[in-house]
């Protein structure tokens, strides 16, 4: 599941999310894809908890992605953005401690838009 995917899913509920995951293929495109309900569910729940999604190399080995819901005025989530970045040009963290703030700028100007 993508970071784009995590954040959308983590915006539904849990019942639907575990009824859309068992009804879908998840094949590893990486030895580093999580493919198990537990896994997946787990990395949602994270997302739901700090409000964006990141992905290492489990789409595209060298490839580290970071997703943030965009949302409505009353809270609902309507889009996500995403950014994706080679693993050699950013660490986990450096994503996080010099992206993050970026994309929760570029997120509210285009809830602003949508």
């Amino acid at each position: 599941c993508s970071a784009t995917g995590r954040v959308l899913l983590s915006a539904r509920p849990i019942d639907e999310v575990k009824f859309l995951l068992n009804r879908m293929a998840r094949p590893a495109l990486t030895p580093r894809t999580r493919t198990g309900l537990r896994d997946i569910l787990n990395e949602i729940e994270q997302a739901r908890a700090y409000g964006y999604a990141i992905c290492d190399e489990e789409l595209e080995l060298g490839v580290r992605s970071l997703a943030v819901p965009i949302r409505t005025g009353r809270g609902d989530v309507i889009a996500a953005l995403s950014l994706s970045v080679s693993i050699s040009r950013m660490s986990r963290q450096e994503v996080i401690d010099n992206l993050l703030t970026e994309m929760e700028l570029a997120k509210r100007n285009f809830a602003a838009l949508l």
